[in-house]
């Protein structure tokens, strides 16, 4: 018998429960669900299966960036933000979560097309 600590029991639980969610077509719960364990990309990619609004879509693209930012995973956060952002703000919260991770580089990267200035 494979002996695990109770937090990965718990973990794979969840991830389970999820995938039971996404088989069974409740997309809503699953979206819900891979919000709540911060998989971004198969949440995304549940809400496009629904289909969901595209105003929605940007709605949740924004919680899940912000949650990202939360756990200090700055550059993907600020892919979320370039990806389904399509203003100056989106652009601007990008650049301010790869400074937030020291990424100025990409920073520089992200702003030069968008200005048109470097």
């Amino acid at each position: 018998m494979l002996l695990m600590p109770d937090s990965v029991k718990s973990s794979v639980a969840f991830l389970l429960t999820i995938l039971a969610y996404d088989l069974v077509g409740d997309k809503k719960n699953a979206i819900e669900a891979y919000t709540k364990a911060n998989l971004w990309r198969e949440c995304l990619n549940a809400a496009y299966s629904i289909p969901m609004p595209p105003n929605e879509i940007v709605d949740l693209a924004n919680k899940l960036a912000q949650a990202l930012i939360d756990q200090r995973q700055f550059a993907e956060a600020a892919r979320l933000y370039i990806d389904y952002g399509n203003d100056d703000v989106a652009v601007e919260k990008a650049v301010q979560a790869l400074a937030k991770g020291y990424q100025f580089t990409e920073a520089i990267r992200v702003v030069c097309p968008k200005t048109g200035q470097c």
